[in-house]
């Protein structure tokens, strides 16, 4: 529905980031109230912010919808204070996608960390 990545095709670039030994941005996008949304206005609406959210977040050169409401994107190639700008500026975009949907109000939760070469899942 949304034609950005699917899981495995994400889960598999971030394994090859790893090896590359490449850093990358990695975001959680989250639509708040989704099920709100979808239980005032219908689901037909509710597909209408996942794909005005997946419009958006396309702009990244990694996004996939992970699950229900929530998408990740990857921001690889960038020093981290380029990739958190390139972040906030898509996020924008985006947002300025869902407040042209009439009626609904949509805002979304953002959270972002630093993946560093080589350090996936080694615990401290």
């Amino acid at each position: 529905m949304t034609g950005l990545l699917n899981r495995r095709s994400l889960e598999q670039t971030c394994d090859q980031l790893q090896r590359s030994q490449q850093g990358y941005l990695l975001a959680v996008v989250d639509a708040d109230d989704f099920k709100t949304i979808n239980d005032v206005f219908g689901h037909l609406e509710g597909d209408r912010v996942l794909i005005g959210m997946a419009q958006g977040l396309r702009q990244a050169r990694y996004a996939a919808r992970w699950g229900g409401e929530e998408f990740l994107v990857l921001f690889p190639a960038l020093e981290p204070h380029e990739a958190l700008e390139r972040l906030q500026s898509v996020i924008t975009d985006t947002q300025g996608l869902l407040d042209t949907l009439g009626p609904l109000a949509v805002t979304m939760s953002v959270g972002a960390v630093w993946v560093e070469p080589g350090r996936r899942g080694s615990r401290h």
